[in-house]
This record gives C-alpha cells, structure tokens and sequence, in this order.
C-alpha cells in the first residue's frame, strides 16, 4: 500500500473517508471537481486516509481525514508535502484542517522536524436571509451581483476579485457556473467584495475584502447580506464562514449578517521552510499568550489555564511573563503543583519581582503551602 495521488474521475472513491469534512466547503468543491486541487489517499481502491490540497499560487489549504493511524501514510505524506513538494514548488505555506483532534499526533510525524501549531479558527453559519440591508449603503456606493452583465460593465474589476475566482473555481468562467458574489462599488471601481470560496452539496463558504480606504462604512455587511441572498436563491441549505478567532472585524460582519457561531476548531500553519515555521512558532504563541493575559483578567482562570497549556505544547519552555501567568491560571484552577513549577521555572529565567508576585490575588492560595517561603527566597535573592 502506497500513497496514491488520485486523477480527478478517481475523486468518488474518497466519499467515505472524507465524511467528517462536511463543513469544509474547499475540500469539498476539490472532491466534487469544483474546485481545482488534489487529492492523496492510502489506498487508490478502499481509502481509509486522505488529504486534500488547495493551492491558491504560493499558499494552499490542506484537509486531513479519516483513519490517523495508518503510519505508512503519514511518512509518505510527509515526503509528498516536503521533499516531492506535492502541492507545488511554489507552495510555501499552507493551513491544514483534520475532521478530527485525534490527527494531533499524527501530524507530528507528518510535520517534522515542524513544530505542530495548534491556531484557533471559527466556523460561522447562516440558513436563513437577512434582514433588510440596503437603506443601509453608504452614499456614493453601490451593491451589485458579481455576474456576467457586471463583468462586462464598464466597472473597474479589482485584481484581487478575478485572482479569487480563478482560485477557487478555476476560472472566471467556473465561478459564474459554480459561484456567487456581491461587491462593493465605487467611482466606477470595485473597492469591497465578498464571494464565495465553494459552492457544492448545499453548502456554500464565502469570504471577502474591503480596501481600507473604504472600511467601516458597512461595505462588508452589506456584500455579505446581498452574497447570502444569492445562495440561497441558488438552492443553498448552508452558508459557511470560517474566521481566525482573533479577527474581529471578520466576526462583527458575520455576526451582523445573521451568522450564528456554530464551533471553534483547530488549523495548523505550515511554513514549508523550516526557519520560517519557527518564526510562526513565535507569532502563534504571542496570541494565545495574548488570549490568556486578557482572560486571567477577566478572571477566567479555566479559559487561561487551556490557552497557557495548548501553547506550551508547541513552544517549549516559556519566558518569564508566560511562565508567571500560567502560574496564576494554575493557581487559579487549584492546582499549586504546576503553580509551582511554572513560579521555579520563572525565577530560573529571570523572573525577579518579589514584590508583584507577593501582592497576586491567585497566589494567596499558595502562601499556606511550604513551598511558598522557597519560592519567595529565591526571589528576593534574584
């Protein structure tokens, strides 16, 4: 059994193991021929494992699915991903999504020498239309339907809107069969658009852009009530809308639209170069670090705790700041056994404030415990 890269009339096959991507409209426009993009399996007769890949120039999307276990897989992934660079040589980053967290592990042997990063994404739904949206167009703007009339306006098309459907459908052509879009218009020119990434099986993924010069206006709002509209109208049960978590302009517009949040997930960046994938290491930890800080204030000390604990997964041993409020997070859930080892690796990487770590609320619970007066001498000898 070897890894087997499918021709397209051979994407039926991968119905089964593919079952748990129901909400991932990409992978499932690249598996309904939709979409351009490639698919791997283990088996080219009874699949168990598969990937699917969508490349979109330099970047692409990556989907895992079905049975993590399958070893000869995944090292045979690994050498597809990297060194035959399956996706392309000019790929150089991609975000994977699993249907399931048990392929965690299985990525670590996929990805190395790769750090796994486990990010943090939204998946956002809506079924039904919005409510009346267009008293609410700025002046001088307008809202059209991205279709063959308007492309063949007069209109000033942005660059971008023609890269996304060529992308996504393979041509312009395939997103006017496949597709649906509304855009933003101003001064005879495209400044704000929001169209679909996929459009197969009832359900549709959209997503777009506003040039800044024209942002919070409620461009964006509008785009997407009107993109909405139109899906339905096409047949479509589900729109999908998938955000980082920390991109709240994103969450606003599809919340404003009707969006309901339906989970979060994870995605797991991939810089192909490993010295670029350690500086994303970094980059990644800095949020969820960022996440943590504004939940221990909140006092949401279970929220912190899980931040403080899926980060340093994949960052290794913390700097002085992490180290103290994972410190307080642990504290905060009652558990001064790690309470403690976070305040002993803090002090051993530079931590050197007596007098805060004395005065922290979360610490008060330590202050009975034996280890506390050791704790407080290495300080004040720091």
């Amino acid at each position: 059994m070897v890894v087997r890269v499918l021709k397209s009339d051979q994407f039926g096959i991968a119905e089964e193991p593919s079952v748990g991507l129901r909400d991932q409209g990409m992978a499932l426009s690249v598996l309904s021929g939709v979409r351009p993009g490639v698919v791997v399996v283990n088996d080219a007769t009874a699949p168990t494992s598969l990937f699917v890949g969508a490349p979109e120039g330099g970047f692409a999307w990556g989907y895992l699915a079905g049975d993590p276990q399958d070893d000869w897989f995944r090292r045979e992934l690994r050498v597809w991903l990297f060194a035959e660079r399956g996706l392309g040589q000019n790929v150089v980053f991609s975000f994977l999504a699993c249907d399931s967290i048990a392929w965690e592990d299985a990525l670590a042997e996929i990805l190395a020498p790769r750090a796994v990063i486990p990010d943090r994404r939204l998946h956002y739904e809506c079924t039904t239309r919005p409510g009346d949206w267009r008293e609410a167009v700025p002046d001088g703007y307008e809202i059209e339907d991205l279709d063959q009339a308007f492309l063949a306006s007069n209109v000033e098309v942005h660059p971008k809107v023609s890269e996304w459907m060529e992308a996504n459908f393979g041509s312009v052509d395939g997103f006017l069969r496949h597709g649906v879009g509304a855009v933003g218009v101003h001064e005879g020119r495209v400044v704000s658009w929001i169209l679909a990434d996929s459009l197969v099986d009832g359900l549709c993924d959209i997503g777009g852009e506003t040039e800044e010069a024209h942002q919070r206006k409620g461009l964006a709002h509008a785009a997407t009530c009107r993109t909405v509209e139109l899906a339905l109208d096409r047949g479509v049960e589900r729109v999908g809308w998938h955000c980082h978590v920390i991109n709240l302009p994103s969450i606003r517009t599809a919340e404003k639209a009707g969006f309901e949040l339906r989970y979060e997930y994870a995605v797991y960046p991939v810089q192909f170069d490993p010295e670029g994938h350690e500086k994303l290491v970094r980059i990644v930890a800095g949020e969820y670090a960022e996440a943590a800080g504004e939940a221990l204030e909140r006092k949401a000390y279970g929220e912190a705790d899980a931040l403080f604990t899926r980060m340093l997964g994949f960052v290794g041993g913390p700097e002085a700041d992490v180290a103290i409020g994972a410190a307080r997070a642990a504290a905060g859930v009652g558990d001064p056994d790690r309470a403690f080892e976070f305040l002993d690796h803090a002090i051993r990487v530079g931590w050197n404030r007596a007098g805060q770590t004395r005065t922290r609320p979360e610490f008060e619970s330590l202050q009975q415990d034996a280890r506390w007066e050791r704790i407080m001498m290495k300080l004040d000898s720091a």
